[in-house]
């Protein structure tokens, strides 16, 4: 099978890249990449788990999107049963510049910790923070 728009040896120098992205979790309660030449984060969370240095409280879709100090945090609530969740990421962050009105601010510093209530139409909930 070839990557979309790509030949078949570029698609075999993508496979053989293993320092391409990172399997943070593959089970049947969390799925987990990481890409660094992209600055993405992305875990599926199906049951309350921490993976790497995200921990969600609740089941939780959750995208990272590292770009210089600047990080855009992407959450939703897979189960759509408006829940809260409440998400701790264990990297050093200085301030929350923007967040949705859906995402509460728990704590900055050595670890930000959000709460989001996601509501029932499975949205992505953003928030967009500095590095410390």
């Amino acid at each position: 099978m070839l990557l979309p728009g790509a030949s078949a040896a570029q698609t075999a120098a993508r496979a053989a890249d293993g320092g391409r992205l990172s399997v943070l979790a593959n089970t049947n309660e969390q799925q987990g990449i990481h890409v660094p030449s992209l600055g993405f984060t992305g875990v599926n969370f199906w049951l309350p788990a921490t993976v790497g240095d995200i921990g969600a409280g609740a089941p939780a879709s959750v995208m990272i999107r590292e770009s210089g100090g600047t990080v855009t945090l992407g959450v939703s609530g897979p189960p759509r049963d408006g829940a809260p969740i409440d998400l701790t990421w264990q990297r050093a962050v200085s301030a929350v510049t923007s967040h949705d009105p859906a995402v509460r601010v728990l704590g900055t510093g050595v670890r930000l910790s959000l709460r989001v209530t996601p509501g029932t139409l499975g949205a992505v909930h953003k928030a967009t923070v500095t590095l410390g």
